[in-house]
């Protein structure tokens, strides 16, 4: 039996300031991990207001890679955090709130499968995170997730099993324990695999991913209409000449479908992100590409109550060039583009999931590693309704793709429906709190660093000593710093001059320091502190000063008499 090899860009897989237990925002950016690679690849609200964040974890549970499930609530603060796994590799795709508050999560385990082949993986948890079932269902690997409306679950992924003559999209239909339903696999002589499903009122499902048996190139995106008992409505096959993915797909408010993912075929060079709006019949409306001459991803689309479009992925093209920001896209309902924003540091920051919030904002998850050098998080962004963090937050910057529209082909497919027999195993295990730490990132408070030189002084009678304080703006900082010096030795004295030094945002300011004796004070090394105060804020730096002997340098008195000036 052929393993199954997961495919697609989205399986490459990725702290900072404290921030007061006290703090209530509606905005932040905050990671969430250890000292080894976290990545998040779902994100959804849970009934309280709160976060719901599924992705997988290296850092905790049982071995190897497990999946990870974090609750936040809606400042982004852990409620609770659970892993789920064994020995093996074990990743959660995709997340959904459930009625009685609980969730539903889908991905894959290698730990609970004959062989260490992969199985698609379904578990169901309380509101508390424990376990209520799991079950594994393969060989195959499940990529999407959506409720149904009888209370039950669908699963789109792929599977290799079951007369597959390469890799086919697999969907099955779960009830609310998780027994199958219905499961049937749809493909042709290559790999074609199923990466997002959606449930439609009808009882039907529309399913999105990518083709290599059918359409105009190498690698096509590839959607699907279903009826209630998984048969066929219409297939369709959208590319050009070179390869096109289709990740995310959602349904549009005129009973359309909104599709999303990247395009090598059309656009400004290399990878584009690439969005295609379909009537009820899978015939195109409109397609953009978005994007520069790099390498531009994306992952996840919502259709929002204005008619307009979320998209999220990760731009090489703006920000950290080569390496990737997370770059969401807010669209008009003709593709326009409303907004376009990146968020990241220095490092990998990709994003694999949006949701749109209850306030109008957005909330983004995915990994970076530009706040942990070590490694990889899960890193969480939730903005307000214009993708700003509130407050001066260097993580965000304003991008320029372009929109670009193209002539796509469309193919009518003939992809082979089989029903296959996959029996579902329960493992024998359960969830393990986790203990991941949090980092904001944003917003940051306007603040203020110091900085003195040199660190060393040396001081005797008649003969002070010298330095520059340097007060530099963080974070927006504008206002007058006030210097002091602590911890001097009694009949040492000092001064600055200007004092206070008036600082403009992201500017710097200096005052020069003067250190000298005033009454006697016993040679030798002593450290102390400068400190710059504005309202509430201090910030200091500690230097060290050399009283130097009489012997060198000093007035003409006898050693332990007071010398006056």
């Amino acid at each position: 039996m052929k393993r199954l090899v997961l495919l697609g860009g989205i399986f490459l897989l990725g702290r900072l300031w404290g921030w007061p237990a006290s703090a209530i925002a509606q905005t932040w950016a905050q990671t969430y991990g250890g000292g080894r690679l976290e990545v998040a690849y779902s994100v959804r609200t849970a009934a309280d207001g709160g976060l719901v964040v599924a992705g997988s974890t290296d850092s905790f549970g049982a071995g190897g890679t497990d999946a990870w499930v974090l609750r936040l609530d809606a400042d982004g603060r852990v409620l609770w955090q659970k892993a789920l796994g064994g020995d093996g590799t074990d990743v959660a795709y995709a997340v959904r709130p459930t009625p009685d508050g609980g969730f539903v999560v889908a991905g894959y385990t290698s730990s609970f499968t004959a062989g260490g082949e992969a199985g698609a993986w379904v578990f169901r948890l309380n509101a508390a995170g424990g376990l209520v079932w799991q079950k594994v269902y393969g060989p195959g690997v499940a990529y999407g997730l959506d409720r149904t409306s009888d209370g039950g679950f669908v699963v789109a992924g792929a599977t290799t099993a079951f007369g597959a003559a390469g890799l086919d999209a697999w969907v099955l239909r779960l009830d609310a324990q998780g027994n199958v339903v219905w499961q049937r696999r749809y493909g042709g002589s290559g790999s074609d695999v199923a990466y997002s499903v959606r449930a439609v009122p009808d009882g039907g499902f529309v399913v999105a991913g990518f083709t290599t048996s059918f359409g105009a190139g190498s690698y096509d995106a590839w959607v699907l209409r279903l009826d209630a008992a998984g048969g066929v409505l219409w297939q369709r096959a959208y590319g050009g000449g070179l390869q096109d993915w289709a990740y995310a797909v959602d349904r549009t408010s005129d009973g359309g479908f909104i599709v999303a993912g990247y395009t090598e075929s059309f656009g400004a060079g290399a990878n584009d992100v690439w969005v295609f709006r379909l009537d009820d019949s899978g015939d195109v409306q409109w397609t953009a590409t978005y994007g520069d001459t790099a390498d531009d991803y994306a992952y996840a689309v919502q259709a929002l109550p204005d008619g307009g479009f979320i998209v999220a992925g990760y731009t090489t093209s703006f920000g950290a060039v080569y390496l990737g920001d997370f770059w969401v896209l807010r669209l008009g309902p003709d593709g326009a583009i409303v907004w376009q924003k990146r968020y990241g540091g220095v490092s990998y920051d990709w994003a694999y999931a949006v949701q749109a919030l209850p306030d109008g904002g957005f909330v983004i998850a995915g990994m970076s590693q530009s706040f942990n050098a070590l490694n990889r998080d899960v890193w969480v962004v939730r903005t307000d309704g214009n993708g700003d963090l509130g407050g001066p937050c260097p993580l965000v910057t304003d991008t320029s793709a372009v929109l670009r529209r193209d002539t796509v082909r469309v193919t009518a497919t003939g992809a082979g429906v089989a029903d296959t027999g996959a029996v579902a195993v329960v493992p024998n295990t359960g969830t393990v709190d986790t203990d991941g730490a949090a980092a904001r990132q944003c917003p940051t408070s306007p603040d203020f660093s110091i900085e003195c030189q040199p660190t060393r002084i040396a001081v005797s009678w008649g003969r002070p000593a010298t330095g520059l304080c340097t007060v530099r703006s963080l974070n927006g900082f504008q206002a007058d710093v006030t210097f002091d010096c602590r911890d001097l030795p009694i009949g040492m004295v000092c001064e600055f001059i200007p004092n206070p030094v008036t600082v403009s945002v992201d500017g710097t300011g200096t005052s020069r320091m003067t250190v000298r004796i005033r009454s006697f004070v016993e040679e030798g090394s002593y450290t102390f502190r400068v400190q710059g105060t504005s309202g509430d804020l201090a910030r200091e730096t500690t230097l060290q000063v050399e009283v130097w002997s009489r012997h060198s340098i000093g007035p003409p008195s006898r050693r332990g008499r007071a010398p006056y000036p």
